[in-house]
């Protein structure tokens, strides 16, 4: 099969990525246990977390095993399924979960570990595709918190000093703060200036660094008067998800009312292009890769 695959990560994972049209199947794609699905991909979509982990030193030859395939996002059709829920020709999209990937090939099993869902007709592969990581994490940051009227910021670099000023100035309560950026602790520290008593503070970082840690763990031990532990916070980690999570995000597709923005679309042959433009940190929508 088609496949995107490395051996080593030595000097970033866009150097020894290296295509194949005669890569394994996947394990079980021949006889399928319980609950099992084949799936035939038609596009990929990629994250940091396909880099971060497969360059950590040491530990990547422990997390994974070689010759490797990158990808989580993915949607494609249904080949073969031993689940009740699917049946062959179905358009599906879903997420593997690391250390497993994988969604950078032609075929993919999914297990009952990992979420697989029917897709609408009106829903694009390529839009579906994107959604894996990034609506869940959309979706589990926001939808529990929220109610309708409820107001919402959403912070993706703003929280310099310019923006929290300009957020007192405002004079705008909000009911949820997700913080997409918590390497600075400030936004929350004087987050009473802009959350509601009663209002919730999501923190998600990419950068799983000791700073963010520390500055993390910092804010939540220290006293109320002096900005920590004001409100009810939470550190997101995101989960596989649930086929009831993942129905939401593609009704919200099938309605119109999600709509991922898509920077480029790479051919598998060039999905190590695809990681240095994601490694640049100057992209501006998903990229995605045609497998």
């Amino acid at each position: 099969m088609k496949a995107s695959q490395w051996k080593s990560t030595s000097g970033g994972i866009e150097k020894r990525l290296k295509y194949t049209t005669s890569a394994e199947l996947p394990k079980h794609a021949h006889n399928l246990p319980p609950d099992h699905t084949l799936v035939k991909v038609a596009y990929a979509s990629i994250n940091p977390a396909d880099y971060k982990l497969a360059e950590i030193p040491l530990v990547n030859r422990f997390l994974f095993k070689t010759p490797a395939t990158p990808g989580i996002d993915y949607a494609g059709t249904v080949v073969a399924t031993t689940s009740p829920h699917l049946k062959p020709g179905d358009r599906v999209l879903g997420k593997t979960q690391p250390p497993a990937f994988g969604a950078t090939a032609e075929y993919l099993v999914i297990t009952p570990a990992y979420s697989c869902v029917a897709l609408p007709d009106e829903v694009e592969l390529e839009q579906a595709a994107c959604v894996g990581v990034a609506g869940l994490t959309a979706y589990q940051s926001i939808a529990p918190f929220v109610k309708l009227g409820s107001k919402v910021l959403i912070n993706g670099g703003s929280g310099g000093r310019t923006g929290r000023r300009s957020l007192k100035r405002s004079g705008v309560q909000y009911d949820l703060i997700v913080d997409n950026v918590f390497e600075e602790p400030q936004l929350y520290w004087q987050a009473h200036h802009y959350l509601k008593p009663s209002g919730v503070y999501i923190s998600i970082t990419s950068k799983f660094t000791i700073r963010s840690i520390v500055n993390l763990a910092g804010v939540l031990a220290l006293p109320r008067w002096l900005g920590g532990g004001s409100h009810t916070s939470k550190f997101l980690v995101v989960s596989n998800g649930t086929q009831d999570e993942f129905q939401a995000v593609t009704k919200l597709m099938k309605e119109g009312k999600v709509k991922v923005p898509i920077e480029e679309i790479f051919p598998l042959e060039k999905l190590g292009d695809a990681y240095i433009r994601l490694k640049s940190g100057r992209t501006r929508g998903k990229l995605v890769i045609r497998i």
